[in-house]
C-alpha cells in the first residue's frame, strides 16, 4: 500500500502531465485571435469583392467580436460568478475554439 508521501508525489506528477496537455493561450492572445477570426468569418461570408468594398464585412466582423465579448462577459459574470473553473479567460478560449471550429468546418463545406 502506498504512503501518503508517494501518493502526493504521484498526484503532483499527474497534475504536471495533464496541465501540459491542456495549455490555453493567455486572455490577451485569445481575445486577439477571436477578433481576427470574427473578421475572417465576416470577410468569408461576404466574399471580398473590390466593387462592394471592405466596409460592410469590417462592420460585421467588429459587431461579431463585440457580441462574442459581451456574451463571454455575461456568461462569466452572471452564470459562472462563483465557479473557480469557468473564468473569463477559459470562456474566451472556448469562444475562440468554437469560432475556429465553426469557420474551418464551414470552409470545408464550401469546397
Amino acid at each position: 500500500m502506498e504512503t501518503s508521501g508517494s501518493l502526493n508525489h504521484s498526484i503532483d506528477d499527474a497534475k504536471k502531465h495533464y496541465s501540459s496537455m491542456f495549455y490555453l493561450p493567455s486572455f490577451k492572445k485569445a481575445l486577439f485571435a477571436v477578433a481576427i477570426l470574427c473578421l475572417l468569418v465576416a470577410l468569408s461570408a461576404y466574399g471580398v469583392v473590390p466593387a462592394r468594398g471592405f466596409m460592410l464585412p469590417l462592420v460585421l466582423g467588429i459587431s461579431l467580436f463585440v457580441l462574442t465579448l459581451a456574451a463571454d462577459l455575461i456568461i462569466s459574470k452572471l452564470l459562472f460568478r462563483n465557479d473557480p473553473i469557468f473564468i473569463l479567460r477559459r470562456i474566451t478560449n472556448l469562444s475562440l475554439f468554437s469560432w475556429a471550429f465553426g469557420w474551418s468546418s464551414s470552409s470545408w463545406a464550401l469546397l
